[in-house]
């Protein structure tokens, strides 16, 4: 019972997680598109800049994710 609980508070975590980095990458471009336009160059770098960073995490985040769901699946059946 233990081990079931604490793996589905590690899968909530993880979705958790790569929901929110994602969010997080898609706002640091919306950002970045939006100070580029206004002409402030060197703040829209940045973040231009950040936002891979935010990618990776987030697909390492998921890649977390999908291998505990794999594992759980193979457990129940």
């Amino acid at each position: 019972m233990g081990r079931a609980l604490a793996r589905t508070v590690l899968i909530i975590a993880a979705a958790l997680a790569a929901g929110l980095l994602t969010t997080l990458t898609f706002v640091l471009l919306l950002f970045a598109v939006a100070y580029l336009l206004q002409g402030t160059w060197r703040t829209g770098l940045w973040l231009l800049a950040a936002a891979p960073a935010a990618f990776a995490s987030a697909l390492a985040a998921g890649g977390c994710l999908l291998r505990l769901l794999r594992r759980t699946r193979s457990r129940l059946g």
